[in-house]
């Protein structure tokens, strides 16, 4: 019989996974995973939740979003039936994250804020380091103001939109700093005064200066775009 791998082993290429997989090196990470998948070792429901998640992160392109979202569901139900566990591992938040995404483009918008309006009040009522809230808590609050603001609750868009700034501004964490400040900006022009109209200019010129910065070519591009869409003054 096949002994086990050491679990050190399987725990450290787990890691690097995360690693290779939060840093965008998608090549990387599908080779780790491909040897993660390779030891022989006990398929405990986090193991086998841990893999899922990322064969379907790693490859979506195989899956269309129906698919992506039952086999998201299922991995998550290996851990979490019902109620939510007083502590999300790190996986477990991702996989809420990604049902999220997947429920919101198969049509029930609203279902799917909920699920975000759930993830960003936890990060408040758990024990998570702030190093660990901080891998997921920014793109969390961004995709939830994107979902109100796409849902017309605009206030609400900017409320949580202040959130995800004020964190940015406290932590140096900015990987999602210019999007919510484009939301900001966007949802407050929606409000359709002078005053929000100023406030709305000002966050989209902000978003613009900070992609630029950060050479995010799609993002700047993006701000220009909608820039020029809708105003003659420059940016």
């Amino acid at each position: 019989m096949e002994i086990p791998q050491d679990t050190n082993s399987v725990e450290s290429l787990k890691n690097r996974l995360r690693h290779a997989y939060l840093e965008e090196q998608p090549e990387r990470a599908q080779a780790l995973l491909a040897e993660l998948e390779g030891l022989v070792w006990e398929p405990e429901p986090e193991n086998r939740q841990f893999l899922e998640l990322y064969r379907v992160l790693l490859y979506e392109d195989r899956f269309s979003d129906g698919e992506a979202l039952l086999r998201l569901e299922n991995a998550l139900s290996l851990t979490c039936r019902g109620q939510l566990p007083g502590v999300l591992s790190h996986e477990e938040i991702l996989l809420m994250y990604h049902i999220a995404v997947c429920t919101d483009r198969t049509g029930r918008r609203d279902r799917a804020i909920g699920i975000l309006e759930a993830l960003a009040d936890h990060y408040g009522s758990t024990p998570l380091t702030r190093e660990e809230a901080l891998r997921t808590q920014p793109m969390v609050l961004y995709s939830l103001s994107k979902y109100l603001g796409l849902s017309r609750e605009y206030r609400r868009c900017i409320a949580v939109c202040d959130r995800g700034i004020a964190l940015a501004r406290e932590s140096g964490c900015c990987g999602f700093l210019s999007r919510t400040l484009y939301n900001r900006g966007w949802a407050l022009l929606q409000l359709g005064t002078t005053e929000t109209r100023t406030a709305g200019m000002e966050n989209l010129r902000q978003a613009y200066r900070l992609a630029d910065l950060l050479e995010s070519e799609g993002e700047t591009e993006h701000i220009l775009g909608f820039w020029e869409s809708n105003f003659t003054e420059k940016l």
